[in-house]
């Protein structure tokens, strides 16, 4: 989540590129010059009613890609592609 204080309002604060550096997904305020950066995994909110929807929007995908990771990329499962290929390679 990456408020802007007032006098930040016509430009970035250090967080836009700490957060986008990070590959993180980014809540911001909205404001005209970061939304002109044209920055990868930003979303803007102009209301308390929007930031609500985006937060429980990246919830839910966040949600959805943990429940893929534990069915398909636990230790378990990546020791038995690692041994279907040893054994399809012998």
């Amino acid at each position: 989540l990456n408020i802007h204080v007032e006098q930040q309002k016509n430009g970035a604060n250090p967080k836009v590129y700490e957060i986008a550096a990070s590959g993180a997904i980014q809540l911001c305020d909205a404001n005209s010059y970061v939304e002109s950066l044209d920055i990868p995994n930003m979303y803007f909110y102009h209301s308390t009613e929007e930031l609500i929807q985006l937060i429980q929007a990246t919830q839910n995908h966040f949600v959805a890609a943990k429940n893929e990771d534990l069915r398909q990329h636990t230790f378990e499962s990546r020791i038995k592609t690692v041994l279907q290929f040893l054994n399809n390679h012998e």
